[in-house]
């Protein structure tokens, strides 16, 4: 719009004398300033940003009891908040937050958090093995229960979680001048494809072309472009329905601490350690991309056991 008969075929008013821009800033609250600011719209007086943090922990603790030495606690929580902690005016006007109505996100105070993980284990659990002197289960042989059978010491190191909340996902088309348009939600549609996979063998023996269907997390035919001139019924910028996979991990300690030499005055430590022990696989983020070959798919995975040995000598 460049003139009062633009604007009216625009169906909006023509706000001042020499005003250039779309119609929506047009009709935006001060459309001086919203003019000159063309990526996103522009918020007046919005709010300091807000988060919420409920949860309910509950906590196993041992010292030393049997040779058990542990903390192990679970946490059931909620985390809501604005869409970051840097508050609506900067989220209304960030290129990494997706937003479909910027005047909204005054209210949208307890959305959930990128962070929120509704189940949460973790914790350690350490056990002197009972063997070798001072122990029940020993030789006799000085030599036999100190250096080889005593002394040795196995630790556990506990983390598993629940996936957190996805984007929401952004409509293939946008309105140009807009800040976002969010994909529609087709509510008949179920988000399970019922074929997702970790491994599919099939699909690589027979050379691996297109997307893998043992990939696909959700199903993409559970989002839509919305109607022409319309918004989708999707309100926030992360989706409490739809999230990433959870993640586990165990690491292993193995230890042996023993002293020897005149009056003991020299001790040798041994160690293994052994990351991700049971070798899981994390699986990445789908593709949110609607115009990708491979949206709603996991196209990525990270993790793998390895360890380490080490020694110490100290005198």
């Amino acid at each position: 719009m460049t003139d009062p008969v633009s604007a009216a075929a625009a169906g909006v008013p023509y706000p001042f004398p020499g005003f250039s821009g779309l119609a929506y800033q047009a009709i935006s609250p001060y459309p001086q300033i919203r003019s000159q600011a063309p990526a996103n719209l522009f918020l007046v007086n919005a709010d300091i940003a807000a988060s919420n943090y409920e949860a309910m922990v509950a906590e196993v603790k041992s010292n030393n009891l049997h040779g058990i030495t542990m903390d192990v606690n679970y946490t059931l929580s909620r985390a809501t908040g604005s869409a970051t902690p840097n508050g609506a005016f900067a989220d209304a006007n960030s290129s990494s937050i997706a937003t479909q109505d910027p005047y909204l996100l005054l209210h949208l105070t307890n959305q959930l958090q990128p962070w929120d993980y509704t189940h949460q284990v973790k914790g350690y659990v350490l056990y002197d093995l009972p063997f070798g002197t001072g122990t029940r289960w020993k030789t006799n042989r000085d030599w036999l229960d100190n250096y080889l059978l005593g002394g040795w010491k196995i630790g556990m190191q506990l983390g598993y979680r629940t996936g957190a909340p996805l984007p929401t996902i952004m409509a293939p088309i946008q309105y140009p001048g807009w800040s976002g348009v969010f994909a529609q939600r087709n509510t008949g549609v179920s988000l399970s494809t019922g074929s997702f996979k970790a491994d599919n063998p099939a699909w690589v023996n027979s050379g691996g072309a297109g997307p893998d269907p043992g990939s696909a997390y959700f199903n993409q035919n559970a989002y839509s472009q919305p109607s022409p001139g319309t918004f989708s019924t999707e309100k926030s910028s992360y989706i409490g329905y739809l999230r990433d996979l959870g993640f586990s991990d165990e690491d292993l300690n193995i230890a042996k601490h023993f002293r020897f030499g005149s009056e003991e005055r020299y001790q040798l430590s041994l160690r293994a350690q052994f990351f991700d022990v049971f070798n899981r696989h994390h699986w990445g983020t789908p593709n949110l991309n609607m115009n990708n070959a491979f949206f709603g798919h996991v196209t990525s995975v990270t993790g793998f056991r390895y360890g380490q040995l080490a020694a110490r000598f100290e005198w």
